[in-house]
């Protein structure tokens, strides 16, 4: 039976022997070229008992494999091994209160998610505080702050990522040998801490020639990222008539974010570490007038709002947090007064009117656009 050894530089290359030892192996030259094959390539099961020497079988120090030869096949589950089964664990505690003086809800939260791809997770504590508090039968103060601290590990890389090799899945299809196994590649350094890959130079030179060891992209040359974020408002509501409700609020939001990418010394990459920090802070002011009366069976205004914001991003969504900016100054009032079964309608000075109709039972029904002209 021949035996083969295997230069997985440019493909796989390989070289025929008729001796039964395998040490003879070891002083066999290697040739460059993809097209370069000494048997019949394709795929199937191998019919003719091919014997090889892989990757792994050239390292003196590795007693288990060094001079092994194992049989030319491809590996049944590979390159699914890769990949892990992803977990969240989600944890709440919550408590609330209240009476004539005020009210409060506090509440804890803790999510530990554990990616698919091996040393990628994500760990988020979240703190949240609402409360009231009566100051008067006609004013009431209100504040609500929250808090969110995110902890990232090995986000996946995505796209062609070339030489960088942050995209494991890049390798898996396009250059990717249907023999390995990653129960061998889970030992990915050497004992000297030097990288261990399957795409070695050459038999006597195990430096990586155009594709890391899928594990050592993700333990040695993964991404992290942190940031913690505090968001809230606090105001007064005055109620001077039953109808009248005037309410003032001060909105913030800001983070600090800290990212940190790296490529380690030792892989196909150049090696190279960044970190960027952002502060980012935006400050919103409302007031807001709100008229609720009924005059009948016609048209009663409800709401009139000015506000002005040092930030400002349009979303569809009532009472959204307005994150990324995209212009700055007054607000349009429909932002906090608009729903789908009221109708706004803009008046001369630019002020948003948004009028309901309501029937005598308190029942909201949808009202036609008046004539305006």
């Amino acid at each position: 039976m021949p035996f083969y050894g295997v230069d997985e530089s440019f493909g796989t290359a390989f070289a025929t022997s008729t001796d039964e030892h395998f040490d003879h192996l070891a002083g066999l030259a290697f040739g460059s070229g993809q097209s370069r094959y000494s048997f019949f390539n394709g795929f199937g099961a191998n019919a003719d008992h091919l014997n090889f020497r892989d990757w792994n079988s050239w390292d003196e120090w590795d007693t288990a494999n060094y001079g092994v030869s194992r049989q030319w096949e491809g590996n049944e589950g590979n390159p699914l091994e890769f990949f892990e089964t992803g977990v969240t664990q989600s944890y709440n505690l919550a408590f609330e209160g209240g009476n004539d003086l005020g009210t409060f809800r506090l509440s804890l939260n803790r999510l530990d998610q554990k990616g698919y791809v091996p040393n990628s997770k994500l760990d988020r504590n979240t703190i949240s505080f609402n409360g009231t508090l009566n100051l008067s039968e006609k004013v009431q103060a209100f504040i609500g702050v929250n808090y969110v601290g995110n902890a990232v590990t090995g986000r996946p890389g995505t796209g062609y990522d070339g030489a960088a090799g942050r995209n494991v899945s890049q390798m898996f299809n396009q250059w990717w040998h249907r023999h390995l196994r990653f129960s061998d590649l889970e030992q990915y350094k050497n004992p000297d801490g030097s990288q261990r890959t399957w795409n070695r130079i050459s038999a006597t030179n195990g430096n990586p020639q155009y594709w890391d060891n899928p594990y050592w992209i993700v333990y040695e040359n993964y991404q992290n990222d942190a940031r913690d974020r505090m968001f809230g408002n606090a105001g007064l509501t005055y109620k001077p008539l039953s109808w009248l409700t005037i309410t003032g609020r001060l909105l913030n939001d800001f983070y600090t974010e800290r990212r940190q990418e790296r490529i380690a010394v030792g892989s196909v990459g150049t090696s190279q570490y960044i970190e960027d920090t952002y502060n980012v802070k935006e400050t919103n002011a409302d007031l807001i007038v709100r008229a609720d009366k009924y005059f009948g069976d016609n048209l009663s205004p409800l709401c009139i709002r000015r506000g002005q914001q040092a930030l400002a991003e349009h979303q569809p969504d009532l009472r959204s947090n307005r994150r990324r900016p995209e212009r700055a100054g007054p607000l349009s009032p429909a932002k906090l007064c608009g729903s789908s079964d009221h109708y706004q309608y803009p008046d001369r000075k630019g002020n948003q009117l948004r009028l309901r109709r309501r029937h005598p039972g308190f029942q909201q029904l949808p009202v036609p656009r008046p004539d305006r002209s």
